[in-house]
């Protein structure tokens, strides 16, 4: 997992957006003073990958900003070749809902639940939260404490470190998973124990069992269905005997022999009453004829408007029209009169506003005259003021380019010291390397001088010397470590000054580039400002000529003053004439106002007056209109209205006549109905009635004889003919008679030919029971039962062996399966129990990581220092191990240092794919030369692309890095950004000026 960006907002001290790119960089130094925000960045990170903090992985809302509601984070990284970007959001409330979210951006593959992206990121990385805080942020002190502690200690925490104590996790779940299976297994022998002993054997013997009582079963199963047969057919046979004694009663009882000759006498007066109901139908229908032709003529005359109803309504609108015309014609020519003289005064009127009109636009042309006048003093008046707006900014722009030149002066002054400086600077440094070199020699030579005795500096006489072990004689005396220390504090001193002086040098050159650039920013503002000058100046010179900007401005204005006083006065006359020729035309059209109004009060009324008049002409002429065609006129005159009134009076006499001749034909139609309806009386009393009750009668002798013929199987009758010819029905009833006769008869041979059926299966009944050893049909059947309970018991049984059988063969299986399983976790728990077992696994896994170790110290050291399999330190100057107390400050860093870089080796060996490492503070304790192997070690842990960070509040730190990350905090809170050069240069020129640097 290699972090390429990281983004977050609200999470501690981070109240706004930081946006940090760590892609193009390997080795960071992440530099602020102490509560800037640096570890947070380190919270920022573990909360993107594993959804917690540092210190619980569960929850981070500790983490959210004081005053803020919502965190933020989004981490870019690359992992096993792809790009991922993690986003994560959280809230101090369940609104707005939490987010998670991880996204491939080389695939767009995308999860977005918390358990989905924690066990993604998980499995990618490779490591745990737990062991994520081991392998990649590492405190220095933590591992220093390795080195130090005693064996048993170290035990311990190795087991933390290299997941050892991992076993113990593993002896307390081995033996929980024992406890766990151990009664399921005893409740599956248990369950065994409830099945049949042998399931195969019980289902053979209970398949015998079942095959007997089956075929018994079967014998007396056939013997009853045989005496049920019988008795079914002898049952049969006497109900036959019985319906059709019963059948043939009824028949005899309904059979009606005189219903044929009744039906002819009924027939015959059938026809007689008939004859005479169609000659007073014929003498109806004639009568209906002529109603219907008065009727016809009636209504046509009614939709003329001629009618009974419309006739008098129609005369009385004829009549009222022709009283009211005289009045109209005189108020129509009063109307006109009026018009005419209405039209002659408006003529008036209009010539009067055309003069109206002319004076208006005299006064418009003179009020023009005098704006354009007013526009011309204006715009003197502007002129005068942009020609001294423009004389003030041309000498304003005079003395900017006279600064301006002198700026220009004073930075080409600037950069002629600047080379000077160049020049010394470069010679300092030259002399700084050579007494530098001079120093690293002398170091060299004087630790390589006695290494062994210089080991034993810490030691007193009777000690046993780290390098041989033999015990140090009583006159040891240490040798004196003032040389050494001597050499150090100069070579110390050498790299301080080398430093300080390549920094000037660097210095002198960034002075000198930046007063070029400040000389050509200079330069470009002369030029500006003459060029600004010059348009200044045509300008003016475009309305006054050449002029000269040490004369006053009245001097320089005179003329333009001179063209405003005579515009002003031409403005005065100006608007004098446009204020007489605007007075007389107001007067004009105030006069033809009033004018307009009178005659639009006279045209009001004469509008009004003609809309009277119309309304009572639609309302007079108006009912004529709504009347039928033959009523209507056009034009209404008072002769048409007459001849139409003398039309009217012979229409009502037309309607007189047809109105008698209907009320004659009403009387004739009433009687000849009366005549029908006395003669349907008769039909229906002395015909109707008599005939249905007698085919009722036989129809239902027609009935019985159908089902006794179905009964007996023989042919039924024929049925009624239809229709009501009472003659055809009189010859199917005497057919009907014949026939009744002949039924009777069959029926009495089909009852003695079913006896003799009754009395033969009878016999057989009783031959099936003696052959199944039987008295009765009560004993066959509980003898049936009984067998029947036999073989439900057999079939139980079998039953009950065959659902046993793979149940005891899984539980067998099972049981067989389960034992070694239970009985090898029960030794597992033991083994794990062991110390010994313990003990050796953490042998092993320890000699691996000192060996991971000891690569890691060899580089650091160029091959000097290595480790035991005691953690004690080999020096190869002397080839002894010594022991870690004696080693120096700056040793006993890259010792630990290597330690943890094992870690992380031995975390990436294990799976966990984590290409970065940040370390959390620890250099304060560092001289200048071992903080130097530090960071060389570091860097070279940036070799493979792995990003290691740095996090420290020492100014030294971040002078030695070249990547830089200022974590700054004010009011707004905390921010990040990647140092300048500039800002690098400030952080040694600080050191320079609190002396800690020479």
């Amino acid at each position: 997992m290699r972090p390429l960006t990281l983004s977050l907002r609200g999470l501690r001290s981070y109240l706004t957006e930081a946006h940090i790119d760590f892609s193009n960089v390997g080795l960071v130094a992440i530099h602020g003073d102490t509560g800037a925000g640096k570890s947070s960045l380190l919270e920022a990170l573990c909360f993107a990958l594993y959804g917690g903090c540092t210190w619980d992985k569960r929850n981070a809302t500790e983490l959210i900003s004081d005053g803020a509601h919502t965190m933020q984070v989004r981490l870019t990284f690359r992992c096993a070749n792809r790009t991922w970007q993690v986003t994560r959001a959280i809230s101090r409330t369940s609104s707005p809902p939490s987010r998670h979210e991880l996204i491939c951006l080389d695939d767009d593959i995308r999860y977005d639940t918390k358990q989905q992206v924690n066990a993604i990121i998980e499995t990618m990385i490779g490591l745990s939260h737990a062991a994520f805080l081991k392998a990649v942020i590492l405190p220095q002190g933590r591992f220093q404490a390795l080195l130090h502690t005693t064996k048993e200690d170290r035990t311990a925490i190795l087991k933390g470190i290299l997941g050892i104590d991992q076993l113990d996790a593993m002896q307390v779940k081995a033996r929980a998973h024992h406890d766990r299976l151990r009664p399921l297994l005893d409740q599956l022998i248990l369950d065994r124990r409830g099945l049949l002993d042998d399931p195969p054997a019980t289902a053979g013997e209970a398949t015998q069992r079942l095959d007997d009582a089956l075929r018994r079963q079967d014998q007396l199963t056939k013997a009853r269905t045989a005496v049920c047969e019988a008795s079914a057919r002898r049952d049969q046979m006497l109900s036959r005997v019985h319906n059709i004694e019963q059948q043939a009663r009824q028949l005899a009882q309904a059979r009606q022999p005189a219903a044929a000759a009744n039906l002819h006498v009924l027939a015959s007066l059938d026809e007689a009453i008939r004859t005479e109901q169609n000659d007073c139908q014929s003498a109806i229908t004639d009568w209906q004829e002529r109603e219907k032709t008065l009727h016809e003529a009636v209504t046509a005359a009614e939709g003329e408007g001629r009618g009974p109803s419309s006739l008098p309504k129609a005369i009385a609108a004829v009549e009222a029209t022709r009283n009211q015309l005289p009045d109209i014609d005189a108020e129509r020519e009063r109307i006109q009169t009026d018009a005419q003289n209405l039209a002659d005064d408006l003529t008036k009127a209009d010539q009067h506003a055309a003069n109206v009109t002319k004076l208006a636009n005299k006064a418009t042309e003179a009020e023009q005259a005098a704006s354009s006048a007013a526009r011309t003093v204006e715009e003197v008046r502007e002129l005068v003021a942009g020609q001294r707006s423009a004389i003030g900014t041309a000498r304003t722009l005079r003395g900017a380019v006279h600064r301006a030149e002198a700026d220009l002066a004073d930075a080409r002054q600037r950069i002629t010291d600047a080379e000077t400086a160049i020049q010394e600077t470069a010679e300092r440094a030259g002399e700084a390397r050579k007494k530098q070199t001079a120093a690293e020699q002398t170091l060299d030579a004087v630790t390589r001088f006695n290494a062994a005795a210089h080991a034993a500096a810490p030691c007193d006489p009777g000690d046993p010397c780290p390098i041989c072990s033999r015990t140090l004689p009583a006159t040891f005396q240490p040798p004196p470590a003032q040389e050494r220390k001597d050499a150090r504090k100069a070579l110390t001193v050498a790299n301080r000054l080398a430093a300080d002086a390549e920094r000037r040098h660097q210095a002198a050159l960034t002075t000198r580039q930046h007063a070029i650039e400040e000389a050509k920013r200079v330069q470009t503002r002369v030029d500006q400002r003459r060029g600004e000058l010059d348009q200044a100046m045509a300008h003016i010179a475009s309305q006054l000529g050449a002029v000269d900007l040490d004369n006053p401005d009245d001097v320089l204005l005179a003329p333009l003053a001179a063209r405003l006083g005579a515009a002003e006065e031409d403005l005065g006359t100006s608007q004098a004439t446009a204020r007489d020729v605007r007075q007389r035309a107001t007067a004009a059209a105030t006069t033809l106002e009033h004018t307009r109004k009178a005659l639009a009060d006279r045209q009001a009324a004469l509008t009004a007056d003609r809309r009277r008049l119309d309304q009572r002409v639609r309302r007079t002429v108006g009912a004529l209109g709504k009347l039928p065609a033959a009523w209507r006129l056009d034009p209404v005159t008072l002769d048409g209205l007459n001849q139409l009134l003398d039309t009217a009076h012979r229409w009502e006499e037309e309607l007189a006549t047809i109105t008698d001749q209907l009320t004659t034909a009403h009387g004739q139609l009433k009687q000849l109905r009366e005549r029908r309806e006395a003669l349907a009386g008769r039909h229906l009393t002395e015909v109707e009635r008599p005939a249905t009750q007698l085919l009722h009668a036989v129809d239902g002798l027609t009935q019985y004889a159908a089902d006794t013929a179905v009964l007996i199987g023989h042919e039924p009758p024929a049925s009624r003919p239809p229709g009501e010819d009472l003659h055809r029905s009189a010859t199917w009833a005497a057919t009907l008679d014949h026939t009744v006769g002949a039924l009777l008869q069959a029926a009495h041979d089909r009852v003695t030919a079913a006896r003799s059926d009754a009395e033969r299966a009878t016999e057989e009944i009783t031959e099936w029971l003696l052959a199944a050893g039987v008295d009765d049909g009560e004993q066959l059947d509980d003898l049936i039962v009984q067998v029947a309970a036999t073989a439900q018991v057999a079939r139980a049984d079998l039953d009950r062996a065959k659902r046993e059988t793979p149940v005891a063969a899984d539980l067998d299986r099972r049981i067989k399966a389960a034992v070694p399983i239970v009985d090898a976790l029960r030794e597992l728990g033991a083994l794990l129990a062991n110390g010994q077992f313990q003990a050796a696994v953490v042998a092993r896994r320890q000699r691996a990581f000192l060996g991971l170790a000891t690569d890691q110290l060899l580089t650091m050291t160029a091959g000097r220092f290595a480790f035991s399999d005691d953690f004690r330190i080999i020096d190869r100057y002397t080839s002894q191990p010594r022991n870690v107390r004696t080693l120096s400050g700056g040793e006993t860093f890259l010792a630990s240092l290597a330690l943890a870089l094992a870690v992380v080796d031995l975390a990436g060996r294990a799976g966990g794919r984590a290409d970065a490492l940040l370390l959390d503070e620890g250099f304060g304790s560092l001289d200048a030369d071992t903080l130097a192997e530090a960071l060389a070690a570091l860097s070279r842990q940036t070799l493979g692309g792995r990003l290691v960070a740095v996090i420290s509040h020492m100014r030294a730190v971040a002078e030695s890095i070249g990547n830089v990350l200022i974590v700054t905090r004010d009011s707004t809170g905390s921010h990040a950004h990647w140092a300048s050069e500039s800002e690098r240069s400030r952080l040694v020129d600080e050191d320079l000026d609190e002396g800690l640097l020479p």
